[in-house]
């Protein structure tokens, strides 16, 4: 009993991963080890800056009934849920900067003569937003000790902005990010976990 509850202890980092098709599958478990390419169109964020990690944010809120009889209530109902993602990118770099902004748009220019290469990233004032489908990647190890996959899925995610990017001596200028779960009509789905236990046989 104590091993087993020690295996079910996570410690490490996390990894984030993005598709711009929502509700795509994650990989099979059994041919994509935990650290190897997603693949299947599935892309790395980026870097994340020691110490932020990946945080689960996950809260309710209920309506409580309650009936003059009792001073107890009766029956407590969710009216509203939130799942999220957030996490910090170290790599500041256009492509990331047109994920928290992403009515914009990036041009790549390439070198030539007499001319720098450079990418260009012009931010809009409007209300586009798509959805992504995010994925999130830690370990467990198993009774072997080897180190097997936890992975999450956000069916259908906003991705915006959590916050400020700092342009200092001494520190990464970073670009908080956070994941909002949204409803995915074509599923009925939210988000999924899947955690491998062991290795096939």
């Amino acid at each position: 009993m104590t091993t087993q509850r020690i295996n079910n202890i996570i410690i490490g980092p996390g990894r984030m991963y993005r598709h711009t098709t929502p509700n795509t599958d994650l990989p099979d478990e059994s041919t994509v080890e935990y650290g190897a390419d997603w693949g299947g169109g599935w892309e790395r964020v980026g870097l994340l800056m020691r110490g932020s990690g990946v945080q689960m944010r996950h809260s309710v809120t209920m309506h409580e009934s309650k009936a003059e009889e009792f001073i107890m209530g009766l029956k407590r109902t969710p009216t509203e849920r939130q799942i999220a993602f957030a996490f910090t990118v170290m790599e500041y770099t256009p492509a990331n900067l047109k994920l928290v902004f992403p009515d914009s748009t990036l041009v790549e220019t390439a070198a030539a003569a007499g001319q720098k290469a450079f990418t260009d990233l012009k931010i809009g004032a409007g209300q586009d937003n798509p959805p992504y489908c995010v994925g999130m990647e830690a370990f467990r190890q198993d009774a072997t000790g080897k180190k097997q996959p936890i992975r999450w899925r956000v069916y259908e995610a906003s991705i915006e902005p959590d916050g400020e990017t700092p342009f200092a001596q001494g520190g990464e200028s970073v670009i908080p990010i956070v994941c909002y779960a949204l409803y995915e009509d074509a599923s009925g789905h939210v988000a999924q976990m899947h955690y491998v236990t062991a290795d096939a046989k």
